[in-house]
């Protein structure tokens, strides 16, 4: 507590003023001969007593070797020095300097640090000193204009920080220390949460539905990859269709800064529901499967192509545009602009790939099972897609082109079963082979709460946000 408040100096004051008053004669009047010599003795020893007892009531204190109290430490001394690269699960916003200005700026289009500095009339030496300041300085090459950059300047016009937000989640932050700069790599942490998204489609637009309950378009494709090899986003989606999804949010000082991986989903399309489950599959890495186990990714995918508009379905009785006739059509065509990637649709080998008058660009790729696929009109073939080249589900293989006997920029894509042609839309495609009995304990443990959070009503759930549209 120190010696102000010690029990052997309050002792020690009392014995002093007890001496005092035997001094003292009964009519109170001093016995001056007795004060004049007593009373430098009784201070000598008053003070004397006073340093005895602050030592001895107290820890031995020294001037130079001896740490300070930790209840002192912890209210003055600095925070220790942030490593090279921190991570932190929430930042606070850094506060402008007390002394000087902050200016909050950001590169314009053609323009780097060096102008910006000439522009808000700071020095060119403390420019060179940030980008001399170590290997750090090396990212500020990879600004962007229109990145946010702030910038402390003292009342001398001496810049004291120099920050750069590197995306969302990263701020790379430049200080001075005496006379050169210390940079940093300071990464916040996002808290996680699960969110739960629905919507009901009403135009046949997947992107309206989803943007409606809250969701950006990224995430829209992403639903529509999850169920691409059970339902044909081009063609199959009615209004009355529904999907809801159990996704990842990542929330950064109280906002919603990120989607994360989508966790579990619905989709009805026509009636029937498709369920699909996240889980982390050995060396097949993370995919999704229904709730038996049964992955959804299957031998083919539903359409060659992502979102576009079927120009003309598969029909033997099709009138030709160009000739008048009666001609079948043995695919279907996806209308969509010029340039537009082209998938192989499974796994195979290309068996011929070049151009004639009537297909214009082509690719003919051959299939385990009896299965031939073929893509014409193509504006131009990949490069390296040739006779004899293997390829796998979702490579790319060319681009939407209008060559040949076309009449606009569209894909034809036909789908031959044992040299017959089907209707790709509607063919029973082969299904894939469900997850391993020796596994299937672990995936019902861990999908479980995942379909259990899908499912349940919201309101049942705190961790779980939600939000609810309707197209």
């Amino acid at each position: 507590m120190g010696i102000w408040y010690s029990p052997a100096f309050a002792q020690g004051v009392g014995h002093l003023l007890a001496l005092a008053l035997e001094i003292l004669d009964q009519d109170g009047n001093p016995e001056w001969r007795i004060v004049v010599p007593v009373v430098p003795a009784v201070v000598g020893v008053a003070f004397a007593l006073v340093v005895v007892l602050a030592f001895a009531g107290s820890p031995a204190v020294s001037m130079t070797s001896e740490a300070p109290p930790a209840e002192l430490v912890a209210m003055v001394e600095p925070a220790a020095p942030v490593a090279e690269v921190a991570l932190v699960a929430e930042v606070a916003p850094s506060l402008p300097p007390l002394n000087g200005r902050r200016i909050e700026a950001s590169l314009r289009s053609g323009e780097n640090l060096s102008l910006l500095f000439q522009r808000e009339r700071l020095s060119a030496a403390d420019l060179d000193g940030i980008v001399k300041s170590g290997p750090i300085a090396k990212r500020l090459r990879s600004i962007r204009p229109g990145e946010e950059i702030t910038i402390d300047v003292s009342d001398d016009n001496d810049v004291t920080r120099l920050a750069w937000q590197a995306d969302i989640w990263e701020t790379v932050e430049f200080a001075r220390v005496g006379d050169v700069y210390e940079g940093r790599e300071l990464t916040r942490l996002p808290i996680s949460k699960r969110g739960i998204y629905k919507a009901t489609i009403t135009n046949g637009s997947l992107f309206v539905a989803a943007t409606r309950a809250g969701l950006e378009d990224e995430v829209a494709m992403r639903l529509a990859d999850v169920f691409r090899w059970d339902v044909d986003f081009i063609t199959q989606v009615r209004p009355g269709d529904a999907f809801r999804v159990l996704i990842e949010e990542h929330w950064l000082e109280g906002e919603l800064r990120e989607f994360g991986p989508i966790l579990a989903a619905e989709f009805t399309n026509r009636g029937l529901t498709h369920v699909a489950v996240r889980y982390e599959n050995g060396n097949a890495g993370t995919i999704f499967f229904n709730p038996d186990g049964r992955p959804l990714r299957k031998s083919f995918l539903k359409a060659p192509l992502e979102f576009t508009r079927v120009s003309s379905p598969f029909n033997p009785s099709r009138v030709h545009p160009l000739w008048g006739t009666r001609r079948p059509h043995r695919g279907t065509d996806y209308a969509a602009p010029t340039g537009t990637p082209v998938f192989a649709t499974g796994a195979g080998r290309v068996t011929s790939a070049g151009h004639t008058a009537p297909n214009g660009n082509y690719v003919v790729i051959r299939h385990s099972g009896g299965i031939e696929t073929k893509y014409l009109h193509l504006s131009r073939i990949e490069n390296g897609v040739k006779r004899g080249t293997s390829v796998q589900q979702g490579d790319m293989i060319g681009r939407v082109g209008s060559t040949g006997w076309s009449t606009g920029p569209h894909l034809h894509y036909e789908f031959v079963v044992d040299g017959v042609h089907r209707d790709p839309v509607a063919v029973e495609l082969p299904k894939s082979e469900p997850i391993p009995e020796l596994d299937k304990p672990d995936f019902l443990r861990v999908t479980a709460p995942l379909l259990a959070n899908l499912r349940a009503p919201d309101e049942t759930n705190p961790q779980l946000a939600s939000a609810f549209g309707e197209d």
